[in-house]
């Protein structure tokens, strides 16, 4: 840079004004030391902002696919099933304890499938912090529930173990080495108050797309090599 001075260059050399311990100011220039810092420090906010701007940016573009496809349950019409009030309980495995409130539900009462244990319910959640009571823009939701009569004490065993699972997922997947990353979906316990003997339900966000099973309690893995953990 022909012409250009040390503080063209170097804008953080300019005289810093600073006082001396006889009160009169006096002049220095920043060492290198401490522009060196000061550029580690702005390099960290501009990355930070950065992270943040290219997360607001996939946020959009997922809710803007999302969007774009439409509800997969549209006709089903759930909508128009009967409103259900019941409490929810979420397991905080970080903090080991439970979180309840109230939350309004839509649940269909014939179920669309079913494993070995537990017959799946297609559901909408309206969100606590929805503005709206469209329930057109209710979340898609799957209710289980064992199909054979089980302790309530298993509902919640089976909460706490996915959450802890889920934990243990993230931190797996926060090593650098791993081949692949994993996650487990969340999931919570309802109870619905206002129903004869307040039965209990698991529920589950509803996943898009072909669902294939690679292990089971029992003990199967499929052949399908995978890097997945088994």
């Amino acid at each position: 840079h022909f012409g250009s001075s040390p503080t063209d260059l170097f804008p953080q050399a300019l005289p810093v004004i600073f006082s001396g311990a006889s009160g009169v100011k006096q002049e220095r220039k920043l060492s290198v030391r401490e522009i060196k810092i000061q550029r580690s420090e702005d390099c960290g906010v501009y990355a930070a902002l950065a992270r943040h701007s290219r997360a607001k940016a996939l946020w959009r573009t997922a809710f803007s696919l999302i969007s774009s496809r439409g509800d997969p349950w549209e006709k089903f019409h759930l909508q128009e099933l009967p409103e259900e009030m019941a409490r929810r309980y979420r397991y905080d495995a970080i903090k080991s304890k439970w979180i309840d409130d109230i939350v309004r539900v839509k649940v269909e009462s014939l179920p669309f499938n079913r494993g070995a244990m537990r017959e799946c319910f297609r559901a909408k959640k309206l969100s606590n912090f929805s503005h709206t009571s469209d329930w057109s823009y209710a979340s898609n939701h799957v209710a289980k529930r064992y199909i054979e009569k089980v302790d309530a004490h298993v509902y919640f065993d089976d909460v706490r173990l996915q959450m802890d699972a889920k934990l243990w997922g993230e931190e797996y997947s926060r090593q650098p080495t791993v081949p692949k990353k994993v996650d487990i979906s969340q999931m919570c316990v309802l109870e619905f108050i206002n129903r004869p003997e307040k039965p209990l339900y698991h529920l589950e966000h509803f996943i898009e797309g072909t669902y294939r099973k690679y292990n089971s309690n029992s003990g199967f893995v499929d052949d399908l090599s995978r890097n997945t953990p088994q």
